[in-house]
This record gives structure tokens, sequence and C-alpha cells, in this order.
């Protein structure tokens, strides 16, 4: 008698079966294969708008320190390491150094610098270039260190998204993004 007890509380306490469990992993595998492209796009753009906002950041230290140490400041495009670094300028010798003090901002995986192929980027600025420099009070300027007197930009795609970053010739630093074949402030 005791045995017969004891088996009934061993099938009382079943869990579950192994097409319950088949159901279940089909359901999961299927909302994971839809939910997934939706992710690696919102990632995408987080990295991209990640970037764009670093370099935006950057160029406004860079604006403000040049303008507070009554010095030349520079943000370089490093081609090689796909970064970009902070430069002071030095006036004995008259050189640029890297400002260790400021961290270089590297571009995430699949960011490049580009324009798009088909739009008009007159609302941004100019094509990228190597670098912009911040003179003492905080004004871009051309290499001979004369102001300059057309935006100059930075700008950012990941494929699918384009982003910019401007610096107008008052030193407003300023975040775009192309929509509809617009540059749109962000």
């Amino acid at each position: 008698m005791r045995k017969n007890r004891d088996t009934k509380r061993v099938e009382a306490c079943s869990g579950f079966s192994v097409i319950e469990l088949l159901i279940v992993m089909a359901v999961m595998s299927a909302m994971a294969a839809i939910g997934l492209p939706s992710l690696q796009r919102t990632l995408r753009i987080h990295r991209i708008l990640g970037d764009s906002r670093g370099i935006a950041q950057t160029l406004t230290l860079a604006k403000m320190r040049a303008a507070a140490n009554f010095t030349i400041e520079a943000v370089d495009w490093d081609p090689s390491n796909k970064s970009f670094s902070m430069k002071y300028f030095r006036k004995n010798p008259a050189q640029f150094e890297t400002d260790v003090s400021a961290q270089s901002v590297n571009l995430s995986t699949g960011v490049s610098l580009g324009l798009p192929a088909s739009g008009s980027s007159t609302a941004v600025g100019t094509d990228n270039t190597s670098g912009i420099l911040f003179n003492s009070r905080g004004l871009p300027v051309n290499a001979s260190f004369n102001p300059i007197n057309t935006p100059q930009a930075f700008y950012f795609n990941n494929g699918t998204d384009y982003y910019a970053v401007s610096v107008a010739v008052s030193g407003r630093v300023q975040t775009w993004k192309y929509i509809d074949s617009a540059w749109v402030a962000q």
C-alpha cells in the first residue's frame, strides 16, 4: 500500500512534454527571426548618431579651449585609425601637438565618412575636410589662420543613414540628418 502512494505522488509532479517544449522553442525562434533585423537597424542608427554627437562634442570642446587658452586648437581626421583627435598649437616651436587630455573619437563599426550619393550638401557645408581649426576667439579658420567664409562639415554614413556635423562661420557646431533629400537639424 505504501508503494502505491509514492507512485501516485510521482505522477502528480510530472513536467512539460517534449511536444510542448518544441512548440515554445518554435514560437521563440519565430519571434527572434522577426525582431533581429529591427534590432540590427536600431543598433546601426545608434552607432552613427553616437559618432556624430561625439564629434560635435569634440569640436565644441576644441572651440571652447581655444578661446579659454588664447591659442589655436584643431580637430583632425586620421583616416588610418578612423578617428578624430584634438590638437593644440604650441608657439615654441610652432607646431601642433595632440591634446592627451581630450579623448580621441573613433568611428564605430560600419560607420564611415561620406556624402549621400544623390543630394545637395549646400545646407550643411562643404565636402569633408581633414581637420577644422579654431582661433583664439573660438572661430573656425583655415590652414593659413584666415577666417573661413563658408561652413565646414564632416559627413558620416552607415550605408543607409547620413549625418553631418557642421561648424558655421560664427563657430556654431550643429548636427544634421539627411532625410528625404534635405538636411534637417538635430
